[in-house]
């Protein structure tokens, strides 16, 4: 639907008009002041793009998720965060694109060697 923009001349209010067709002229009278002499403004016209972005998953859909690239996130935001060297490693690896199999090797004997010290720290001999 066609939006005609118009100026009164003799108070500067500026009125929108819609009509059905682009061809339709309707008789215009100001809001405001009631005059009937308008100027017809030329403006751009609005462009309306329906659906998603691109590459944007539909509602209830699950996008795939690149395994490395989240272990890599992850590793690379616990390491800054806790200074942990071990996990470092496993950020590094991540980057150099060490498949994930080999990633989880990695952390589960970060896990082990770190098993005696927890165990040490409560007491246990």
């Amino acid at each position: 639907m066609p939006i005609h923009e118009y100026d009164c001349a003799a108070c500067g209010e500026r009125i929108e008009v819609w009509t059905r067709r682009l061809d339709e002229t309707p008789a215009v009278r100001c809001a405001r002041c009631g005059s009937e002499r308008m100027t017809r403004r030329i403006s751009a016209p609005a462009v309306l793009r329906g659906g998603p972005a691109p590459g944007t998953p539909a509602p209830g859909e699950l996008r795939a998720a690149d395994g490395r690239a989240l272990t890599r996130d992850v590793a690379a935001r616990y390491a800054e965060r806790t200074g942990d060297a071990a996990i470092r490693e496993v950020a590094r690896e991540a980057e150099r694109g060490t498949e994930p199999a080999k990633l989880q090797e990695l952390v589960r004997g970060v896990k082990e060697e770190r098993k005696p010290r927890a165990a040490k720290r409560r007491g246990a001999p």
